[in-house]
């Protein structure tokens, strides 16, 4: 098994890690097959306390390089044909680290180095960013093609490149205090039981919080918050950057 200390020089050095673990593909496949991809409900809940929170592997990942994060984002993703990443380069320290969970036939093309670049992504029709092919020609990039027959685990800095070619991934976003603000609160539906877990949640680290608001099923999204005309990323009340594509509000 790959040390700590290697995992965090990997996403330093190359923009990720990524481990075949057929446990993991057995767990996500499960639980793609019990509820489908809406995961904000106790079955889904149970999975990320268990699969995120009390997995050792991405729970020291993410305190060994982030001193205090929160969960900020989960989303699902399938094949697409267009390379993508979560957030474009405007500062040299990460500011987001990206954890997906892999379904088992799932490939992956990796642009290694590529979060060293600034990429010129732009809002892609997943809800990520689209990187340009001509910014994955920049030097010092290289790209690479991880089959995971069994399914696995990859850890990523949010800048880095990458295509899903095959399989499905649930994806968690740890986000950085200062960079916090600019992501909108994860909407929970309240009475459904769900507050006891997301406690739980939060007392597994004192490093790690959960971007959360619980809410009556039917409220709407609150009025304040605001959304980025280039990707439709939402952010606080007032002017800021979107963390999705980086557009100035």
């Amino acid at each position: 098994m790959t040390s700590l200390d290697e995992t965090k020089k990997s996403i330093e050095e190359f923009g990720y890690f990524c481990q075949e673990d057929p446990d993991v593909g057995q767990r996500v496949d499960a639980i793609f097959a019990e509820i489908g991809y809406n995961v904000r409900n106790t079955p889904g809940l149970t999975f990320i306390k268990t699969n995120i929170f009390e997995n050792q592997k991405v729970r020291s990942t993410v305190e060994s390089l982030f001193p205090k994060s929160s969960l900020a984002a989960i989303k699902s993703f399938g094949p697409t044909d267009y390379d993508c990443c979560w957030i474009n380069r405007f500062h040299p320290d990460p500011k987001a680290l990206v954890v997906n969970l892999w379904t088992s036939d799932s490939i992956i093309m990796f642009h290694l180095r590529s979060h060293e670049n600034h990429l010129v992504a732009q809002a892609a029709p997943n809800g990520l960013l689209k990187i340009p092919p001509e910014s994955l020609g920049l030097p010092g990039i290289l790209s690479r093609t991880v089959v995971m027959k069994t399914g696995g685990l990859s850890i990523m800095d949010a800048r880095t490149g990458f295509k899903i070619i095959k399989g499905r991934t649930i994806t968690f976003a740890f986000v950085v205090p200062d960079e916090l603000p600019h992501w909108a609160k994860m909407g929970m539906p309240k009475g459904c039981g769900l507050e006891a877990l997301v406690q739980q949640m939060e007392e597994t680290s004192d490093r790690i919080g959960l971007n959360v608001e619980f809410q009556q099923t039917s409220q709407s999204t609150p009025s304040s918050r605001r959304t980025c005309r280039m990707c439709g990323g939402t952010g606080r009340n007032g002017g800021f950057t979107c963390a999705i594509c980086g557009g100035k509000k």
